[in-house]
């Protein structure tokens, strides 16, 4: 097999580094490629120095952030187009979710989902065209403290390939959140998903053969 040598692969471990590549996958998003990230609760765009909770960490951070915001005033324009995977509900989370409430106010560019994990999952993954970060902590609640930045000669990468089905299969299991009264909630709730069921050919063909059994219960009774 003929060895790839466009591919690049770089390790970080200094903090800073790490919040600066986590935010570029912001920064750069546009509507031509999609952008999928995935994290507990998003923490860089959030995290400070000790004592600096009014500086941001890094210029990307404060880059991030002010597209991010720029996007949410006007969210019939699709400029983001992101997938988001949050592996902490950021309806229970102690920790600052503006950003979240922020991203889920951007309309259709950003679909942000939350998926419930059995263990930690400490492996993040962002992924946009033939670049892919991962980035990993010793548990889920623990900032990242190390990762890898890969970037392949072309999206058709295998290794990329990988990641980014690994995301999908869980991204589609997710439950998708919205921003309504102030507040995140489920987008799917339990009303809703009952109300399609009911809409659907197996919903009604069980309501129809549970009214003719109450039908025939009433006539036999009789």
């Amino acid at each position: 097999m003929e060895e790839n040598t466009n591919s690049q692969i770089q390790i970080i471990r200094d903090r800073k580094d790490l919040n600066r590549e986590g935010c570029r996958f912001f920064i750069e998003a546009n509507p031509r490629s999609k952008t999928i990230i995935s994290s507990a609760i998003l923490r860089w765009l959030t995290h400070r120095d000790e004592g600096e909770k009014e500086k941001y960490y890094t210029p990307e951070q404060e880059e991030a952030v002010n597209k991010i915001n720029n996007a949410a005033k006007a969210p019939s324009v699709n400029n983001l187009n992101i997938e988001i995977l949050l592996y902490e509900n950021p309806m229970k989370a102690k920790g600052d979710v503006s950003h979240i409430k922020t991203l889920l106010q951007c309309g259709a560019s950003v679909k942000v989902r939350y998926l419930r994990r059995h263990k930690d999952q400490q492996l993040r993954i962002a992924q946009c065209g033939h670049k892919m970060y991962l980035s990993m902590s010793n548990s889920q609640r623990l900032k990242v403290d190390r990762g890898i930045v890969y970037t392949a000669d072309s999206e058709n990468d295998p290794l990329i390939g990988y990641f980014h089905d690994t995301f999908e299969n869980d991204f589609n299991r997710a439950k998708p959140l919205t921003y309504k009264n102030g507040k995140i909630r489920y987008a799917d709730n339990f009303i809703r998903r009952a109300w399609t069921w009911i809409k659907s050919p197996t919903g009604i063909g069980i309501l129809l053969g549970v009214a003719g059994l109450i039908v025939g219960l009433i006539g036999f009774l009789k």
